[in-house]
């Protein structure tokens, strides 16, 4: 192999989805990825389905060569073709072991200034071949998602919950070539340092794996439905591993298809289901709390099945408002609660602190609002709301029976003072009467004694 001039500059790093990351920024020096404790983490892969010398990692430039050594197969690109493995047919027949070289694999990877994303294909002597777009230095270290897998990408059985290991070319800044090998300095803190390691291809003393272990690699024989890498890499005949990687990937495909369902059903009832959204877009897990609502009124609270949680566009929604301490109460567009982009005007407000509850959240129906369930938040930064106003929007069931209360007791008022009256005009009436008669008697008294 010879170094083209209009090759990239720059270095190798394999970026591993648990966000470790293996620097080969060394030519011709061999990197071994496997179980091996001694190894440095970012190249140690921590379960028995890997040997202790799994796959081996050569910068020859300009490509990276990669040797499969392990007994149980790896995976490269959404074909599932398998990564191929150290062969010392000449060793063999000699009975001497030689040197482990970059001449030996049958993998190898290319940085192409020109390429937007990872292609593979078949080059002479069954040699596949992976173009590797140049990176910027500041993204290339950005962990990949475990269930991201593209045509640079390396990875196992998906329930044995290994890591994928993505392989990436780091673009140097200057555009000059001032060496075959340049190195590219720019560091994060995320990537660790891997530690070369030449050596002469010896004994696997690995420890023999169950026929049901083998088997988790080794499951069936199958054509990758992934025509581009499979056909290119496979030469189009030849068939490729397929294993419950293929079918867990499948399924995931399926639910991402499927989450998506409207709850118009649960929010004619007045419960509110939550939206599948693409992972990529939510804000991280710490810079938002998770907002749930009370799906059973008499449900305790420490019981998770009384809880329901909120979309996470509803979650954004009342996180903004809740850090404003100056806004105590919103109402939730229909499109953002039911997940619909044509719906139009409100069935739902939230206040943040209701005053008849002692200032508990509760998320109620705007036209009827003693239709209400009370939500809360856990989780996220937290928010100091305590110079907060707090709002009434339940209507208190109290002040009817207060309003009754008042009214009865006016009217006992006015109907004891009405007795008051009468019983003392009566009374005043009779003292009047009994007076008169006492004086139209006396006179009459009088004149009788005259005569």
């Amino acid at each position: 192999m010879s170094t083209p001039e209009n090759s990239p500059v720059g270095k190798w790093v394999i970026v591993r989805s648990d966000r470790h990351v293996v620097s080969v920024d060394k030519t011709d020096h061999a990197y071994i990825l496997g179980r091996e404790r001694r190894l440095p983490s970012a190249q140690l892969l921590s379960d028995k389905y890997a040997s202790r010398k799994h796959i081996v990692v050569i910068w020859h430039p300009p490509y990276l060569c990669m040797i499969q050594e392990g007994k149980n197969p790896s995976f490269i690109g959404p074909s599932c073709t398998p990564v191929p493995a150290f062969s010392n047919d000449a060793a063999v027949t000699s009975g001497e072991s030689t040197p482990l070289s970059w001449e030996h694999a049958q993998l190898r990877f290319a940085a192409m200034a020109d390429v937007k994303e990872a292609t593979t294909h078949l080059s002479a002597g069954h040699v596949i071949t992976v173009n590797v777009p140049v990176c910027d230095p500041m993204t290339v270290t950005q962990p990949p998602d475990r269930h991201s897998i593209d045509a640079a990408t390396v990875h196992f059985p998906e329930e044995l919950g290994l890591p994928t290991l993505t392989v990436r070319f780091e673009g140097a800044d200057d555009g000059t070539r001032e060496g075959a090998t340049a190195a590219v300095t720019t560091k994060t803190t995320a990537e660790m340092l891997a530690v070369p390691s030449a050596r002469t291809l010896d004994g696997d003393d690995d420890d023999e794996f169950s026929n049901g272990g083998r088997e988790v690699g080794m499951c069936s024989t199958a054509r990758a439905e992934d025509s581009e890498g499979g056909s290119a890499a496979a030469g189009g005949a030849k068939p490729v591993w397929s294993g419950l990687l293929d079918v867990a990937l499948q399924q995931q495909h399926r639910s991402q298809k499927t989450s998506c369902s409207s709850p118009a059903t649960q929010a004619s009832e007045g419960r509110l289901a939550p939206q599948g959204t693409p992972a990529a877009a939510d804000p991280l897990p710490h810079e938002i709390g998770s907002w749930e609502w009370k799906k059973v009124r008499k449900g305790g609270d420490d019981d998770p099945k009384s809880w329901s949680k909120y979309s996470r566009a509803v979650e954004e929604l009342l996180e903004k408002a809740y850090k404003d301490i100056s806004i105590v109460k919103i109402e939730i567009p229909d499109s953002v609660m039911f997940g619909k982009r044509d719906a139009s005007g409100c069935t739902y407000g939230v206040c943040f602190a209701e005053k008849a509850l002692g200032g508990a959240m509760v998320q109620y129906s705007i036209e009827n609002p003693g239709k209400f369930c009370v939500i809360r938040r856990t989780g996220g930064p937290l928010v100091d709301r305590r110079r907060a106003k707090t709002a009434h929007v339940i209507p208190s069931p109290s002040s009817s029976e207060q309003d009754e209360s008042e009214t009865e007791e006016s009217l006992s008022e006015a109907s004891d003072s009405e007795s008051i009256v009468s019983s003392s005009s009566a009374s005043s009436s009779s003292s009047t009467s009994s007076s008169s008669s006492d004086d139209s008697e006396a006179p009459r008294k009088k004149r009788l004694r005259r005569h």
